[in-house]
């Protein structure tokens, strides 16, 4: 059975030159997510899209531009829809909300649509990987797991949230000559608050956690796996 194709596009403001572009892509139905202030543009655009099948067609209101929202909105779409391609398409969205579902493409598995300027026909890209959804230990997933909701007051407490001894706790956070920790990566922040030391998540940290995590247990329950298997067969 061919996998059904739900075009994603991210607008801010929609005309007849870019609704043109939408109907030339190739798919069964259209989402379309931007601001509030553009749902009757888009609901409008759905109607010339697909005048006779307008359940072909809907509208996801973003809270705001920025990339965890944008995030936020692909997340719930793929998992409404885990058998189907979605295709995030930028034509009409401006340079931020472009820039935004961009990045939450690539940490999402989404593949990337735009209109060639020369030739005017659909173009498809495969997804750019974060580099840090494939450098980042289970032992610091479990650091920034552990500051999702409270920060830590001290290093020894955070050790103790995670189970680890003091100074591993340390060179996970604050890494060392030969390896970045999590503060250096920009995914914790490490500052004093009143005198008290403060670790918390950085915004990184956040994006990580919602857009990395899967991908990355995903990768080291194949490597167990393979390694299982190995001992299997030299046994």
């Amino acid at each position: 059975m061919k996998k059904k194709i739900v075009l994603v596009s991210f607008i801010d403001q929609l005309n007849a030159q870019l609704v043109s572009k939408l109907k030339a892509f190739p798919a069964d139905s259209v989402v379309f997510t931007g601001p509030a202030s553009v749902a009757s543009t888009a609901s409008a655009a759905c109607a010339s899209i697909y005048p006779d099948k307008s359940s072909y067609c809907a509208f996801l209101a973003l809270n705001d531009v920025g990339f965890e929202s944008v995030l936020e909105a692909l997340q719930m779409l793929k998992a409404q829809m885990p058998n189907e391609t979605i295709v995030v398409n930028i034509d009409s969205a401006s340079k931020q909300l472009s820039s935004a579902a961009i990045a939450a493409a690539n940490s999402t598995d989404c593949l990337l649509g735009f209109t060639d300027e020369q030739t005017n026909a659909p173009k498809l890209l495969l997804p750019i990987k974060f580099s840090y959804c494939s450098n980042i230990s289970p032992t610091k997933q479990k650091i920034l797991e552990a500051l999702r909701d409270n920060p830590a007051s001290s290093l020894r407490q955070l050790a103790s949230k995670v189970g680890l001894p003091l100074s591993l706790a340390s060179y996970h956070v604050h890494g060392d000559s030969r390896s970045e920790g999590l503060s250096q990566l920009r995914m914790l922040e490490v500052s004093k608050d009143s005198g008290r030391l403060k670790i918390s998540l950085a915004p990184l940290g956040r994006i990580y956690l919602k857009g990395c995590k899967c991908e990355v247990e995903s990768k080291h329950a194949v490597k167990a796996k393979i390694i299982a298997k190995q001992k299997r067969i030299a046994n």
